[in-house]
């Protein structure tokens, strides 16, 4: 019988690991259960401070956002007033807009002008050199004609020859 004996210590042996298996399951199961109700406990004191937060923050939340709105309407007025001197600005540049293509076909007239002005001066340069060196032309033989008159003498044919 020794094996049923040993068998039956082993039987015990497995029954007291069962026995003390089950001991530290149900431990456990109580520190669970423990731990469940600190956390729910944790949970509830969290929830009504979560609440206590809320209508406090409520409130200042309700006032920001008035005070937002009374910015919000600050900034549409001062929009608008920009937006009136954009457009006051923008009339202003097409009118300089316009005043300078005036400005500037002006300038293309008097340039036309100038270039025709200064053609003409040339031409008039041109012509008083001309005239200029005719004179000098003119004076030289001036010049000759009382140094050296007889070289420019006409010969006098004779009258009865």
């Amino acid at each position: 019988m020794p094996k049923k004996d040993e068998l039956a210590r082993r039987l015990r042996l497995l029954e007291d690991e069962l026995t003390e298996k089950q001991r530290t399951i149900d431990r456990q199961r109580a520190e669970i259960d423990e731990l469940k109700r600190q956390y729910q406990a944790e949970i509830d004191r969290l929830k009504a401070e979560l609440a206590n937060l809320e209508m406090k923050h409520q409130a200042e939340l309700e006032d920001e956002r008035d005070h937002h709105i009374r910015e919000i309407e600050a900034l549409k007025a001062a929009e608008d007033d920009l937006r009136s001197k954009i457009a006051l600005l923008e009339k202003k540049l097409e009118e300089a807009l316009n005043r300078e293509k005036i400005l500037e076909k002006e300038i293309v007239d008097w340039e036309g002008k100038y270039s025709d002005l200064n053609k003409e001066m040339q031409k008039l340069r041109d012509e008083i050199e001309v005239i200029r060196r005719d004179a000098e032309k003119v004076s030289i033989q001036s010049i000759r004609l009382k140094l050296f008159p007889s070289i420019y003498e006409v010969p006098s044919v004779p009258k009865g020859s």
